[in-house]
């Protein structure tokens, strides 16, 4: 994949938004450009990420033979992926080659189109996207609406 986004974007960077960068936290202050690879993210983040991911990847699969749409549903891959590929990398290596190969999969079907290729990529990602939410929860993204903290655990609920 880092043949392909290299070629479409010119070079991997790390966020490009102020928010993002704000949020962010370098894994190494090595002296040399930061790159997506050497930003970490809280969980939040992650988990709001890959749950991004796999609604796009499920997106570009459902489109596959609609040029427009899986396009536009592919360049989205890479603003989320480079804004958390830095934390999933640290966090488990296996899974971040995992999903850079079937990111770079489903982007090989969009042209040819092959929709049974593209449906096996995107359950890939769904597949290790959720594997890694098991093993590293997150919690509700920050701005979700939905605060965890709010809801009572079972033992706090009485019965009957």
């Amino acid at each position: 994949m880092v043949a392909l986004l290299t070629s479409a974007t010119g070079c991997r960077t790390a966020h490009s938004g102020p928010e993002a960068q704000a949020a962010a936290l370098p894994a190494a202050s090595a002296g040399g450009p930061m790159t997506a690879d050497d930003m970490r993210v809280d969980d939040a983040e992650v988990t709001d990420g890959l749950t991004q991911l796999t609604a796009i990847v499920n997106e570009m699969a459902d489109s596959i033979g609609s040029d427009a749409a899986a396009r536009e549903a592919q360049d989205r891959i890479e603003p989320v992926w480079s804004s958390i590929e830095g934390t999933v990398k640290a966090n488990e290596p296996d899974t971040y080659v995992r999903l850079e190969d079937e990111f770079a999969l489903i982007q090989k079907t969009v042209s040819p189109t092959d929709p049974v290729k593209a449906r096996a990529a995107a359950d890939a990602v769904v597949q290790a996207a959720d594997g890694y939410l098991d093993r590293h929860p997150g919690g509700i993204a920050p701005g979700s609406g939905d605060d965890p903290a709010a809801t009572p655990s079972p033992s706090a609920v009485p019965n009957g």
